[in-house]
Protein backbone atom coordinates (compact mmCIF):
# COMPACT_ATOMS: atom_id res chain seq x y z
CA UNK A 1 0.00 0.00 0.00
CA UNK A 2 2.66 2.43 0.59
CA UNK A 3 4.82 1.70 -2.47
CA UNK A 4 1.23 2.35 -4.34
CA UNK A 5 0.55 5.57 -2.74
CA UNK A 6 4.19 6.90 -3.44
CA UNK A 7 4.11 5.91 -6.99
CA UNK A 8 0.35 7.89 -7.11
CA UNK A 9 1.92 10.97 -5.40
CA UNK A 10 5.22 10.68 -7.61
CA UNK A 11 3.31 10.67 -10.62
CA UNK A 12 0.47 13.33 -9.85
CA UNK A 13 3.60 15.50 -9.15
CA UNK A 14 5.18 14.34 -12.51
CA UNK A 15 2.32 15.05 -14.60
CA UNK A 16 -1.08 15.28 -13.90
CA UNK A 17 -3.61 14.42 -10.85
CA UNK A 18 -4.42 10.18 -10.70
CA UNK A 19 -7.20 9.81 -14.18
CA UNK A 20 -9.15 7.95 -12.22
CA UNK A 21 -11.56 7.60 -8.91
CA UNK A 22 -9.86 4.57 -8.02
CA UNK A 23 -7.18 2.18 -7.90
CA UNK A 24 -7.23 -1.34 -7.02
CA UNK A 25 -4.37 -4.22 -7.65
CA UNK A 26 -5.63 -7.35 -8.67
CA UNK A 27 -3.80 -10.66 -8.42
CA UNK A 28 -3.91 -13.59 -10.36
CA UNK A 29 -2.68 -17.30 -11.12
CA UNK A 30 -0.78 -16.33 -14.22
CA UNK A 31 2.91 -14.83 -13.95
CA UNK A 32 1.23 -11.27 -15.72
CA UNK A 33 2.18 -7.67 -15.56
CA UNK A 34 -0.50 -5.81 -16.95
CA UNK A 35 -2.07 -2.01 -16.68
CA UNK A 36 -6.13 -1.60 -17.55
CA UNK A 37 -7.83 1.58 -16.06
CA UNK A 38 -8.37 1.57 -12.51
CA UNK A 39 -6.77 -1.36 -11.93
CA UNK A 40 -3.28 -3.38 -12.53
CA UNK A 41 -2.92 -7.08 -12.67
CA UNK A 42 -0.23 -9.23 -11.57
CA UNK A 43 0.49 -12.71 -10.62
CA UNK A 44 0.65 -13.80 -7.70
CA UNK A 45 4.54 -15.18 -8.22
CA UNK A 46 4.77 -11.84 -9.25
CA UNK A 47 3.95 -10.06 -6.53
CA UNK A 48 6.00 -12.29 -4.90
CA UNK A 49 9.58 -10.96 -6.38
CA UNK A 50 10.85 -8.94 -3.01
CA UNK A 51 11.82 -5.91 -5.35
CA UNK A 52 8.49 -5.98 -7.72
CA UNK A 53 6.85 -3.20 -5.18
CA UNK A 54 10.11 -1.01 -5.79
CA UNK A 55 10.19 -1.42 -9.67
CA UNK A 56 7.02 -3.80 -11.87
CA UNK A 57 4.73 -2.42 -9.65
CA UNK A 58 5.40 1.84 -10.29
CA UNK A 59 5.49 0.79 -14.03
CA UNK A 60 2.33 -0.60 -14.31
CA UNK A 61 0.88 2.19 -12.29
CA UNK A 62 2.79 5.10 -14.35
CA UNK A 63 0.56 3.31 -17.55
CA UNK A 64 -2.70 4.76 -15.95
CA UNK A 65 -1.55 7.70 -17.81
CA UNK A 66 0.67 6.04 -20.25
CA UNK A 67 -1.92 3.75 -22.03
CA UNK A 68 -4.68 3.91 -20.45
CA UNK A 69 -5.62 7.73 -20.41
CA UNK A 70 -3.30 8.43 -23.37
CA UNK A 71 -3.89 5.44 -25.78
CA UNK A 72 -1.46 4.19 -27.76
CA UNK A 73 -2.17 4.66 -31.50
CA UNK A 74 -0.47 0.88 -32.86
CA UNK A 75 -0.56 1.71 -36.63
CA UNK A 76 1.87 4.59 -35.83
CA UNK A 77 4.17 2.98 -32.68
CA UNK A 78 3.93 1.97 -29.14
CA UNK A 79 5.37 5.15 -27.46
CA UNK A 80 4.06 3.85 -24.25
CA UNK A 81 6.57 1.45 -23.33
CA UNK A 82 9.38 3.39 -23.55
CA UNK A 83 8.25 6.87 -21.92
CA UNK A 84 6.81 4.05 -18.80
CA UNK A 85 10.29 2.65 -19.08
CA UNK A 86 12.35 5.79 -19.19
CA UNK A 87 9.85 7.47 -16.53
CA UNK A 88 9.66 4.67 -14.11
CA UNK A 89 12.43 1.77 -14.03
CA UNK A 90 14.98 4.07 -15.11
CA UNK A 91 14.11 6.97 -13.10
CA UNK A 92 13.98 4.65 -10.11
CA UNK A 93 17.30 3.83 -10.43
CA UNK A 94 18.23 7.14 -11.27
CA UNK A 95 16.86 7.92 -8.03
CA UNK A 96 19.35 5.33 -6.61
CA UNK A 97 22.11 7.26 -8.26
CA UNK A 98 22.72 4.11 -10.72
CA UNK A 99 20.69 5.88 -13.91
CA UNK A 100 23.70 5.21 -15.80
CA UNK A 101 24.01 1.48 -14.96
CA UNK A 102 20.56 1.15 -16.07
CA UNK A 103 21.26 3.15 -18.99
CA UNK A 104 24.56 0.85 -19.72
CA UNK A 105 22.41 -2.12 -19.43
CA UNK A 106 20.00 -1.24 -22.34
CA UNK A 107 22.43 -0.76 -24.52
CA UNK A 108 24.13 -3.99 -23.51
CA UNK A 109 20.68 -5.72 -24.50
CA UNK A 110 20.46 -3.92 -27.58
CA UNK A 111 23.91 -4.88 -28.45
CA UNK A 112 23.09 -8.02 -27.23
CA UNK A 113 20.16 -8.76 -28.91
CA UNK A 114 19.38 -6.77 -32.00
CA UNK A 115 21.09 -7.04 -34.79
CA UNK A 116 20.89 -6.06 -38.99
CA UNK A 117 18.24 -9.06 -39.30
CA UNK A 118 15.69 -8.03 -36.64
CA UNK A 119 16.18 -4.16 -36.46
CA UNK A 120 12.91 -1.93 -36.97
CA UNK A 121 11.99 1.36 -36.20
CA UNK A 122 10.03 2.82 -33.11
CA UNK A 123 7.24 3.57 -34.98
CA UNK A 124 7.05 -0.51 -36.06
CA UNK A 125 7.10 -1.45 -32.47
CA UNK A 126 3.51 -2.85 -31.35
CA UNK A 127 4.50 -4.96 -27.99
CA UNK A 128 7.18 -7.27 -26.70
CA UNK A 129 7.12 -10.58 -28.52
CA UNK A 130 10.72 -11.92 -28.00
CA UNK A 131 14.60 -10.13 -26.48
CA UNK A 132 15.45 -7.87 -29.95
CA UNK A 133 12.05 -6.48 -29.98
CA UNK A 134 11.78 -5.54 -25.58
CA UNK A 135 15.14 -4.03 -26.70
CA UNK A 136 13.88 -1.98 -29.36
CA UNK A 137 10.51 -0.93 -27.91
CA UNK A 138 11.28 -0.02 -24.64
CA UNK A 139 15.44 -0.09 -24.57
CA UNK A 140 15.78 2.16 -27.40
CA UNK A 141 12.80 4.08 -26.59
CA UNK A 142 14.22 4.96 -23.43
CA UNK A 143 17.12 6.09 -24.66
CA UNK A 144 15.31 8.43 -27.41
CA UNK A 145 13.34 9.94 -24.03
CA UNK A 146 16.75 10.54 -22.26
CA UNK A 147 18.43 12.15 -25.30
CA UNK A 148 15.12 14.58 -25.32
CA UNK A 149 15.51 15.47 -21.52
CA UNK A 150 19.70 16.46 -21.71
CA UNK A 151 18.64 18.39 -24.89
CA UNK A 152 15.88 20.06 -23.46
CA UNK A 153 16.44 20.03 -19.76
CA UNK A 154 14.23 18.94 -16.80
CA UNK A 155 11.81 21.08 -16.59
CA UNK A 156 10.61 21.76 -20.35
CA UNK A 157 10.71 18.03 -20.19
CA UNK A 158 8.34 17.63 -17.65
CA UNK A 159 6.36 20.20 -18.74
CA UNK A 160 6.36 18.66 -22.68
CA UNK A 161 4.90 15.22 -21.20
CA UNK A 162 2.24 17.00 -18.88
CA UNK A 163 1.14 18.77 -22.28
CA UNK A 164 1.08 15.46 -23.82
CA UNK A 165 -0.70 13.79 -21.46
CA UNK A 166 -3.06 16.28 -21.22
CA UNK A 167 -3.89 17.53 -24.78
CA UNK A 168 -4.29 13.56 -25.58
CA UNK A 169 -6.56 12.52 -22.76
CA UNK A 170 -8.69 9.89 -24.01
CA UNK A 171 -7.39 9.80 -27.34
CA UNK A 172 -5.00 7.56 -29.47
CA UNK A 173 -1.49 8.97 -29.53
CA UNK A 174 1.62 8.64 -31.86
CA UNK A 175 5.27 9.44 -31.70
CA UNK A 176 3.99 12.58 -33.77
CA UNK A 177 1.82 13.86 -31.09
CA UNK A 178 5.34 13.32 -28.42
CA UNK A 179 7.22 15.12 -30.99
CA UNK A 180 4.35 18.00 -31.17
CA UNK A 181 4.34 18.20 -27.37
CA UNK A 182 8.32 18.81 -26.88
CA UNK A 183 8.21 21.41 -29.67
CA UNK A 184 6.16 23.67 -28.35
CA UNK A 185 8.67 23.97 -25.15
CA UNK A 186 11.02 23.70 -27.44
CA UNK A 187 10.75 24.96 -30.61
CA UNK A 188 14.43 23.92 -32.08
CA UNK A 189 14.16 20.29 -31.91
Amino acid sequence: MEHTKYYLKLYETLINTFPYKRFSIVENFLPTGYSMPTYTLLGQEVLRLPFIPETSLGHEILHQWLGNLVYIDDSKGNWAEGLTAFLSDHLYAQEKGRGFEYRKGVLIDYQSYVNAKNDFPLRDFKERTDHASEAIGYGKALMVFQMLKRMVGENRFYESVRYFVNEMRFRKASWGDIQRAFEKYYPRI
